[in-house]
């Protein structure tokens, strides 16, 4: 057996609920974690092919068959400990200008940029009925990985991946749970560089032919990647990243309200929209947002955001299958565009990865 442990932290809230909602160190996230940018490792080895990757996940990760034949997880973890979150409040942020968050008047009204990027742990209120989070910097824990020695060089990648992008928890795609890897033993951690990505990337249009995510996306100028400048609190940084999020989503306006008979641009970023439906879909569906935030602290103990896009198709099966021959050609063309578009936007709030 192979052994590595991690020391964990975080930079930001992390809303890792159990299953009374409050948040506690466990390990099932981690897997889950780890299984997600293995993926990323091992895609392009299996042609891209989900079937044969699936395969050499199992050897693994382990698979419980409903039918078949279930077989045990190669990969072991434990963590130091299963402790509750000790943070029991955070604030609604600074305020951020939305021009769609109106009073019943019908003036604008600044919300906070937390509860943008965090709504659902965090309210108005603060934490959700009362609720805990595991606190940024204070709450640590060592994560010991055990596996086969033929799974060296594959952990070893997962874990530089997930040490420059992972997150976990709740609105986790939106910052929150930024993980803190410290460099273990045996595993030398490499700063985040384009060229030092490159393995991982693959071209927005081959990547939007597949609708599982498996890749950091690339264009001509290199990986989709962005870094923003460095502030002194991660509270800053969530003010910056609240912003340019609210930048590239209200670029794309609707026309009319209630649910629409022809896909919109905006419809392509993440699904359901409040108030604009889709025709067939309605508001049970679910596409997630593609953009990614992480926060990280930097070597003179300031933090700043590293955003980055993933691509990937929206699925067929309860999503596309739904629409219109016509709006399944729509929503299929309009991916084309918008992700660009976007990618405009954020490069004007951020500096491409070098």
């Amino acid at each position: 057996m192979k052994e590595i442990e991690l020391e964990i932290g975080f930079t930001t809230p992390a809303f890792l609920g159990n299953a009374s909602q409050n948040s506690q160190w466990r390990t099932p996230p981690f897997k889950a974690l780890l299984r997600q940018w293995w993926r990323v490792v091992k895609a392009k080895d299996a042609g891209y092919d989900h079937k044969k990757l699936l395969i050499a996940e199992n050897e693994l990760f382990g698979t419980a068959a409903d039918g078949g034949k279930s077989t045990s997880s190669a990969l072991r973890l434990k963590l130091s400990n299963w402790a509750i979150g000790k943070l029991t409040d955070v604030a609604q942020g600074e305020r951020v200008k939305h021009p769609e968050v109106k009073d019943n008047k019908g003036q604008l009204v600044p919300i906070g940029s937390n509860l943008y990027l965090g709504y659902g742990p965090v309210t108005t209120k603060g934490l959700k009925d009362g609720n805990r989070a595991i606190a940024p910097a204070d709450e640590t824990a060592k994560l010991w990985l055990g596996f086969p020695d033929q799974f060296y060089q594959e952990i070893k990648e997962t874990i530089q991946l997930i040490a420059w992008f992972g997150t976990l928890g709740s609105r986790s795609r939106n910052g929150w749970g930024s993980l803190s890897v410290k460099s273990p033993k045996g595993v030398e951690l490499k700063p985040l560089t384009a060229e030092a990505l490159s393995p991982y990337c693959r071209d927005l249009p081959s990547s939007l032919a597949l609708d599982w995510a498996h890749a950091v996306g690339k264009d001509a100028n290199g990986p989709l990647v962005w870094k923003t400048g460095a502030k002194a609190t991660w509270q800053e940084i969530m003010k910056e990243l609240a912003e340019t999020k609210i930048a590239f989503r209200t670029n794309f306006k609707f026309s009319g309200g209630g649910s629409h008979s022809e896909t919109q641009k905006r419809h392509i970023i993440s699904y359901p929209v409040t108030k604009h439906g889709l025709n067939g879909l309605g508001n049970s569906a679910r596409l997630a947002n593609q953009i990614r935030f992480k926060i990280e602290k930097t070597a003179t103990d300031e933090y700043q955001a590293v955003i980055f896009h993933i691509p990937c198709a929206a699925p067929d099966n309860d999503f596309l299958e739904k629409l219109s021959p016509q709006n399944q050609k729509s929503f299929k063309n309009h991916e084309k565009t918008v992700w660009p578009e976007i990618h405009t936007i954020i490069g004007k709030k951020a500096a491409r990865l070098k």
